[in-house]
């Protein structure tokens, strides 16, 4: 399970390095994968216990912000 969170993670990277928004139908797209099996991850606890994005995406945004 902890693969699939890394690949996420990293494509919601790669998604808003060449847009300025991002959806759940563009990492759907992105990792071919269905919008419930996506909700299904999401909302596992393990994501909500070490906010995995939010701690990820932070960090993205202030190296982004430095360059």
């Amino acid at each position: 399970m902890r693969k699939i969170h890394y690949k996420i993670i990293f494509s919601v990277l790669e998604i808003l390095s060449s847009k300025n928004s991002l959806t759940r139908a563009d990492i759907c797209d992105h990792l071919k994968i269905s919008k419930a099996y996506l909700s299904q991850i999401i909302s596992n606890r393990y994501l909500i216990k070490n906010q995995i994005f939010s701690k990820r995406i932070k960090q993205w945004q202030k190296m982004q912000q430095l360059h």
